[in-house]
């Protein structure tokens, strides 16, 4: 069998009430979120409160500009500082929280930790609030996730553990853990909402908790959200991950993008991946077919960039003249993953 691997995104998660970049934060998902969580003191919190009343001070005048663009701009600045409390970035922020209803100046640090924990929420909600086995809108994750095989390999950027959840056949790696190969291998590059890193050792584990317990009580999640701590953690603890991830890249006869369209601002996944895809060449691999699954229309500025970034990185050479084909599929994950095998959609060439 071919070797495939699976490249999930936000896009993957979004059909089934996960949320995408542009919704972290909003109102309706921080009251999903506080609804699922009430009886847990940490969501009412101070800390809490406050990055929910820093967020919503970025509402710019007309014509004018916020103080950051999204939701991963801010927790960026977050992460900035509380890691340089002499920046500038941290003295706005400080500025921001005196002028906050309630506000307190001297939170900003922990403040970072907090926006983690929030994102968190916002990723557990739509996984626990529903019965998988009867959901409708579960049901292509699940058949598309009973077909896979020891040949397929899942690479996710999603926190959520909803590849958990519609399967037992997975196996989520840790990095420090031997893979289970009677079970799919699956690598999250941006690590999960129920793992942490040990203070006592500075190895991610994998917390045997009921969520609310594992948001109530774990002060270090292993999540990578925008900031330093994503390098931090993908050039520390996660590094054995991304490892295997171009490994498996490299040794790919098939490629599939669920979702993931290399975020503008994530250098690091556009750098590292596109250079393992690329490395086909240098292997004996004689043809390599990618799909792309980004929504209804391929024409979208997000689908035509990642077609060109990807043809980039897989251009012939003279001395590896090998084949290799994009297919953009104008459907959403949904539909994908409901007529991948029947249809056999991994074997159509653009």
């Amino acid at each position: 069998m071919p070797k495939t691997v699976w490249i999930l995104g936000a896009g993957f998660s979004a059909p089934l009430g996960g949320p995408l970049l542009k919704d972290l934060f909003s109102k309706n998902f921080i009251s999903m979120a506080k609804a699922t969580f009430e009886t847990s003191s940490w969501i009412t919190s101070r800390e809490s409160v406050l990055v929910q009343d820093i967020w919503n001070l970025n509402e710019p005048e007309p014509g004018k500009s916020g103080y950051w663009r999204d939701a991963e701009d801010f927790l960026d600045r977050l992460d900035t500082a509380a890691r340089k409390p002499q920046s500038p970035t941290a003295a706005l922020l400080r500025s921001l929280a005196a002028s906050a209803t309630g506000g307190d100046w001297q939170l900003v640090p922990a403040l970072s930790g907090m926006a983690r924990r929030l994102v968190a929420a916002q990723c557990w909600y739509f996984v626990l609030n529903v019965e998988h086995h009867v959901a409708e809108r579960w049901q292509p994750y699940k058949y598309w996730a009973s077909q896979l095989t020891k040949d397929d390999t899942i690479i996710s950027f999603n926190y959520d553990r909803v590849l958990e959840s519609v399967s037992e056949n997975v196996h989520v790696l840790l990095p420090d853990e031997a893979w289970d190969q009677k079970r799919v291998l699956v690598l999250k590059l941006h690590g999960s909402v129920d793992w942490e890193i040990s203070e006592e050792d500075g190895k991610v584990h994998r917390v045997d908790l009921k969520p609310a317990a594992v948001l109530e009580t774990t002060s270090n999640l292993a999540i990578g959200t925008p900031g330093p701590k994503k390098q931090e953690l993908t050039e520390g603890p996660f590094h054995p991950l991304w490892n295997q991830a171009k490994a498996c890249l490299l040794a790919a006869e098939r490629i599939v993008f669920l979702g993931f369209r290399f975020p503008p601002s994530d250098s690091i996944p556009r750098r590292q991946l596109l250079s393992a895809i690329g490395g086909n060449r240098d292997q004996q691999i004689q043809s390599v077919l990618i799909h792309t699954v980004l929504g209804d229309d391929v024409g979208s500025p997000d689908s035509r960039r990642l077609r060109h970034l990807l043809g980039a990185a897989m251009q012939p050479t003279e001395r590896y003249p090998f084949n290799y084909s994009i297919m953009q599929h104008p459907f959403w994950c949904q539909d994908f993953l409901d007529l991948v095998w029947s249809a056999k959609l991994l074997d159509v060439r653009a």
